[in-house]
């Protein structure tokens, strides 16, 4: 019999959880701290390049926790629907069945339909999976990053965004840090283009591919 997983109780909004209210605020505060002990350390010498790495987190936040509420509020569905719901077939097996979670986790898009997930009488476990577009590769590989990080986060909606979003801002800095090696004269520019712009603190935020895609671009670049 399946143990009965819950991440928080229903606000009545679509995505929002009451648990949305205290443990985001808590991941926040722990990158916040993360980073401040970088700035203290690491560009102790630099205080640009701290003031430029504190003012991209911030951004970061703004933007996930914006585009977060734009699709609860605005939208009320799209992609960030599909992804969350897709992910919390990967909370729940994580805690049900932990032997499944690692199947969905390293199963192809194409391998997802072909997986025995049906109880004994029938039933259709972590349906969510099934639902939208989930097997197409690259919205499946979104859904199982979110379904990694619902397990830190207990499924909660904004705080998997943060984490997202704290993906997208590390490839932003490294390719920061690459364009500032090779051209410190630069530094403020650089920033402009990798941190200061909507499409980067915006779009490049949130529960989306789009800052799984520019983390990762960023960092094989770097």
């Amino acid at each position: 019999m399946l143990a009965k997983v819950t991440y928080g109780a229903s606000t009545g909004l679509l995505f929002i959880q009451y648990s949305d209210f205290f443990i985001t605020p808590i991941y926040i505060y722990i990158f916040y701290r993360i980073l401040k002990r970088i700035k203290e350390t690491t560009f102790a010498n630099n205080e640009n390049k701290g003031k430029i790495l504190m003012n991209a987190f911030w951004l970061k936040i703004f933007g996930g926790i914006s585009i977060s509420l734009i699709y609860e509020f605005y939208f009320q569905g799209g992609d960030m629907e599909s992804y969350f719901w897709g992910a919390q077939s990967f909370y729940q097996a994580f805690f049900n069945d932990p032997i499944i979670f690692f199947r969905l986790l390293f199963s192809s898009a194409k391998d997802i339909a072909n997986l025995n997930l049906t109880t004994e009488d029938g039933q259709l476990m972590y349906s969510y999976v099934y639902s939208r577009h989930y097997l197409a590769t690259p919205e499946f590989t979104t859904i199982k990053v979110s379904g990694v990080f619902s397990i830190f986060t207990l499924h909660t909606f904004t705080s998997n965004a943060i984490f997202f979003s704290m993906f997208s801002l590390l490839g932003s800095w490294k390719l920061f840090e690459l364009l500032c090696e090779l051209f410190p004269e630069l530094e403020n520019k650089f920033a402009i283009a990798c941190f200061y712009i909507p499409s980067i603190f915006f779009w490049g935020s949130g529960l989306l591919k789009d800052p799984l895609t520019l983390g990762a671009l960023c960092i094989v670049v770097y």
